[in-house]
Order: C-alpha cells, then structure tokens, then sequence
C-alpha cells in the first residue's frame, strides 16, 4: 500500500516538475526525493507540500478533487493491509483538507458517510449531498431528457419505452420531489453498441461492513437483473 501511495504521489510530482526551479534548496532536495521516490522521505504529508508550492507559483489557493475516496479503505480491509493503509491515508488526507491555509475547498465522491467513517471523523464545516437530497438529485444519473438527446445525437433508433425498461432503475430524491434517473454507464453503452444489453451486471445486494464502525448497502432498485 506504502509503496503504491509513494509511487502515486511521485508521479503527481512529476506532472508539476515547473515547479522545482521556483522552490528553494531544501524544498528542491525533497521534491527531488519524493520523485525519486526516496524511501527515507514522508509522503503522507507530501500532497500537503505540493499545494503549498502551487499556491504560491500561481498565487491561488487549491481545489481538492477526490473520487473514490472510500474505494482505497475496502481494497484495504479485503485484503489483509487495512491498518497500514490507514496508517497512511488517515494522515494524508487530515492534513490535506483540515486546516490548511492553501485549500480553497475540496470535492469527495464516495459510498461511505464522512461523517461516520473514522479516517475522515476530524474534518470539519463538511457538508453532505446524500442521493436523497433534491438539490443536486438528478446529477447521480441521466434524466429521460438527456437521455433521449443522446440516443437522438447518436442515431440510435430504439424506442423509449424499451430502453426506459432497461435502464430506468433509481428513484432519487425526497417522496415529495422524486427524480427517476438512467444508470449513466448503461446509457453510453447503448450509445456506443446501439443494442440493448446487460451493460451493468453486478446488481444485487452487497453488504461490507468494517471495523470504524459504518456499513454500505447496495440494493437493486428493480427485480430485474439487467434495469441497472
């Protein structure tokens, strides 16, 4: 996991090499280990580093984008290295986004509440969009508008009542202001085949639970297998 991490981080570095002339001699010493991915430097802070380097070359503060940010922590707890990844991660993204004077604001997308997941408990002024509420609802999924532009752009001649009874499966929102939503892999699928298909297979019902304490749950919003 360490290494992986180091090897990860090393390549951001290198994206930002322009940098390197612009920094002093000790900050060039390391941002010359962290490429090399020196074993004997820290990376858990070094994406922290980065920001500040950035900041001050282009005199604005960072936008932190973060997919996935879960994904890492159930690899992790599934394959026998959950503690040595949080003996990574949890220093690494605290200090990225818990008082840092150089982040303008960061963007999570993910299965686990941050408010319940132990790596992230610390943050603060952290506000949460849940698929249920109706703010940003219909940005989970395609509408049936978008999708009928898509299926018009790209020439495909299927009906809609057919590909609404494949791929119309999610209900988001509130009971009150409930949006129905296309499963978007689906929808570029069909776009890209021109025939339905089960594009999305794994439906079903998936329970992972660990140990800080939160648990998912993925459910099928339809009794048929290939709706999602």
């Amino acid at each position: 996991m360490s290494r992986l991490m180091r090897t990860t981080i090393s390549q951001i570095y290198n994206e930002h090499t322009y940098l390197r002339e612009h920094l002093n001699i000790n900050e060039k010493a390391k941002f010359d280990r962290i490429v090399n991915e020196d074993s004997s430097q820290s990376f858990e802070f070094a994406l922290r580093e980065l920001m500040v380097f950035l900041a001050r070359y282009h005199q604005q503060k960072c936008i932190v984008l973060i997919d996935e940010y879960d994904a890492p922590i159930s690899s992790a707890y599934h394959n026998g290295y959950y503690e040595d990844a949080m003996h990574f991660l949890r220093p690494m993204l605290s200090s990225l986004l818990k008082d840092n004077i150089n982040l303008q604001r960061a963007f999570m997308v993910g299965i686990l509440r941050i408010g319940k997941s132990d790596f992230l408990s610390s943050l603060n002024n952290v506000d949460v969009f849940p698929m249920t509420r109706a703010k940003y609802a219909t940005s989970f999924g395609f509408t049936e508008d978008e999708v009928r532009l898509l299926l018009e752009h790209h020439n495909v001649e299927i009906p809609m009542s057919e590909v609404t009874d494949w791929y119309n499966g999610y209900l988001i929102g509130t009971q009150d202001n409930c949006h129905p939503l296309f499963n978007p892999w689906s929808i570029v699928c069909l776009c890209q085949h021109r025939e339905l298909q089960p594009f999305w297979n794994e439906s079903g019902i998936q329970r992972c639970s660990f140990d800080f304490g939160a648990t998912w749950v993925c459910e099928p919003l339809a009794e048929r297998q290939n709706v999602l």
